[in-house]
């Protein structure tokens, strides 16, 4: 009796390393190119470079319009506890305005992946680097600056947030000065570091055409300064002068 007991077991146990060595089989062998195809999606993506945008000068090669690069942070949600939320907001906190109840909010949300801060000057982004947070992207977010703040707005109109023109010159000759955005394939760690880049996978950018305008730009301010007078003196809603 005790004899066929043992026997069952045997056969039992027998059963169940054979099929554990068939399952082991057929995940190392018979699907190692499946997962490994989807490994590889998971650590290799696009990242789209984006074309600078073309740059607006006077007559007189003075520049009007340029772009600043500044860097954008992405934060991973999945890359740390969520124990670990008040050291992370009291990080970001300490190198912002934003009070760490605003980080914890953005943090709480159901995105996996949050914009903590935008359009960060390079000098600041190295600070906010150094703070060492898991999971940390890094996103070029270029601002279009006035180089002369309103002067010739009318004539120059202004970008978007996509860097697109909405009005003026930016808005007439946006195909010529946004450029051809390009692709390049970026392997990430686990975490989401970048670990290398595919120079073969990589199509460049190419950066928007330069524009030279016909207005003077110390003209135009000396008709807008006394256009300014006129209103105030007169009270009038608004002015108008041709060159």
């Amino acid at each position: 009796m005790i004899n066929s007991r043992v026997f069952w077991i045997l056969i039992g146990t027998s059963i169940f390393f054979i099929l554990l060595l068939v399952k082991l089989f057929d995940l190392q062998v018979l699907q190692n190119d499946e997962y490994d195809f989807y490994a590889k999606r998971q650590q290799n993506r696009s990242d789209l470079i984006k074309a600078e945008r073309g740059l607006i000068y006077d007559r007189n090669n003075i520049l009007l319009v340029y772009n600043r690069n500044d860097i954008s942070f992405l934060l991973d949600k999945n890359a740390f506890k969520p124990k670990e939320i008040t050291t992370v907001t009291k990080k970001l906190s300490s190198l912002f305005k934003n009070k760490p109840s605003f980080y914890r909010q953005l943090l709480e949300s159901k995105s996996r992946t949050v914009c903590v801060e935008r359009k960060v000057p390079k000098e600041k982004s190295l600070l906010l680097r150094n703070l060492n947070l898991p999971a940390l992207y890094v996103k070029e977010d270029p601002t279009r600056i006035y180089h002369y703040n309103s002067l010739a707005s009318h004539i120059l109109g202004y970008v978007d947030d996509q860097m697109n023109g909405v009005d003026g010159i930016e808005s007439f000759f946006n195909d010529a000065l946004k450029g051809e955005d390009g692709i390049r394939q970026v392997e990430r760690s686990a975490g989401g570091r970048m670990i290398t880049v595919s120079e073969e996978n990589t199509k460049p950018a190419v950066p928007g055409l330069n524009i030279q305008l016909t207005i003077d730009k110390k003209v135009q301010a000396i008709l807008e300064e006394e256009l300014l007078t006129g209103i105030k003196r007169y009270e009038a809603a608004s002015a108008t002068g041709i060159i």
